[in-house]
């Protein structure tokens, strides 16, 4: 029975003590307005395989490649999108990244144009503002009527904070 008694009493002195150093912290702490996300950056990422492949013109979304990321605070979202990819025929590989509908910087990008090689582009989204936003990884062929093939690729979406 005493045993417990000082179990008990060092679990509530040990519990009181952890209360005050995280109050202090919180009190002292630059991020004290939001305590919850101390960090300065949140990240949401997706991966897919399997072969892909169109002769589109026509920018549609990427198979695999969109993904809804929380905008904690304000801030520039930077996507980084990596794939590997080949065509043929003479076509090329266009891709763009849309936030919530929106080209990302810098726009359009040229990937692949005639060849089996891996390739990865960062985006850039500036002042985001807070809430759920839909990043889309978008492709179509450019050049010659030949196809476009993607296999492996991720996304990735990072919340970077002002």
């Amino acid at each position: 029975m005493k045993r417990n008694f000082i179990a008990i009493s060092l679990i509530v002195a040990l519990n009181v003590a952890v209360s005050f150093m995280v109050s202090t912290y919180m009190s002292t702490s630059t991020v004290k307005s939001d305590p919850v996300v101390p960090a300065q950056s949140f990240g949401t990422a997706v991966t897919a395989t399997g072969l892909l492949s169109t002769s589109s013109t026509s920018f549609a979304n990427l198979p695999g490649m969109t993904l809804t990321t929380p905008i904690l605070r304000g801030g520039d979202l930077i996507i980084l999108f990596s794939a590997e990819s080949f065509t043929s025929g003479g076509a090329g590989l266009t891709v763009r990244c849309l936030v919530d509908g929106v080209p990302a910087q810098p726009g359009e990008v040229t990937m692949d144009s005639d060849g089996v090689e891996a390739h990865a582009m960062n985006f850039h989204a500036p002042n985001v503002g807070i809430g759920m936003r839909t990043v889309a990884i978008q492709w179509r062929r450019t050049g010659a009527a030949g196809s476009i093939f993607v296999t492996e690729r991720t996304l990735a979406a990072i919340n970077v904070f002002n």
